[in-house]
């Protein structure tokens, strides 16, 4: 009797898993769930710029350390260059040229702001296109036009003497509204040094003044500037969103810091990275 039951019990056993297994089966091929899910993708946490702006300031007649930074912009993918100004001593046509060659030679789309020094032997033209330096440059000249796509407004404040025009102003201020990055020849704000528009003419002075209120009040939140032959970065006294830098000289002469530039990153969010590059250690270090 009791060999009955556990024949029974062993047969039951046997009965439960073959149902199992056929339930299990069933499951499987009918079950539109079973399709495998698809792979997760997992986004970069690294945000890629949307443009890498290069930015060259005083490189006077360094034509090597010119070429060297051309060189790491292109590395570092740059998708343009601005030179900010005093790419000569004073002017003459032959170092502007010089500049150029290397410029174009770059293949990198670029843009270029005369310093003080490059308008030298130009005398006092108000106007920038008639000068020697914007003949040469042409429409590669940045001078109060926005560069739209990238939200970049460009002012040629170099005449340092003298007061930038009506009209120049006029066309500035009506670009102001869509700028987001200020670029200059000279700076507008600079507490750590005595290099700024206007140091030379209490008139300039003024206008710079004007032109900075202005700024504070539009919806610009970076203003870099050549000239100062240092590279510095304030925040405004009134605005802790708005920043300034000085960029440092290209050139590895009259420099106490090292030779560099710096590379601007521009994101779709509206931010902006700065990282300073440097090329050549200080002369003697």
């Amino acid at each position: 009797m009791f060999n009955k039951f556990i024949l029974l019990a062993v047969f039951l056993f046997l009965i439960g898993l073959i149902a199992a297994r056929f339930f299990q089966w069933h499951e499987i091929n009918n079950n539109e769930n079973n399709i495998p899910p698809p792979l997760v993708k997992i986004e970069s946490s690294k945000e890629e710029p949307t443009y890498i702006i290069s930015l060259f300031a005083d490189s006077h007649l360094d034509l090597e350390s010119l070429k060297d930074g051309v060189e790491i912009s292109k590395e570092r993918g740059a998708n343009y260059l601005i030179h900010l100004g005093d790419m000569s001593d004073f002017g003459i046509l032959s170092d502007l040229e010089a500049t150029k060659k290397i410029l174009e030679k770059s293949a990198i789309p670029y843009y270029v702001l005369p310093g003080d020094r490059d308008l030298y032997l130009s005398g006092e033209e108000s106007v920038l296109e008639e000068t020697e330096f914007g003949k040469i440059f042409g429409n590669r000249l940045c001078d109060s036009q926005l560069l739209d796509r990238l939200k970049i407004l460009c002012l040629a404040n170099s005449y340092n003497y003298n007061l930038l025009s009506n009209d120049y102003l006029n066309n500035f201020e009506k670009n102001l509204a869509g700028s987001k990055i200020l670029i200059s020849a000279q700076p507008l704000y600079n507490p750590g040094s005595n290099l700024y528009m206007g140091f030379y003419s209490k008139d300039v002075e003024e206008q710079g003044r004007v032109l900075l209120e202005k700024i504070r009040s539009s919806g610009v939140k970076v203003l870099i500037a050549g000239d100062t032959h240092f590279f510095s970065f304030y925040s405004d006294e009134y605005d802790s969103e708005l920043t300034y830098y000085t960029l440092g000289a290209l050139t590895r002469e009259r420099n106490i810091q090292q030779a560099g530039f710096i590379l601007l990153e521009i994101y779709d969010n509206g931010r902006f990275d700065v990282e300073r590059i440097i090329i050549h250690e200080v002369a003697g270090d």
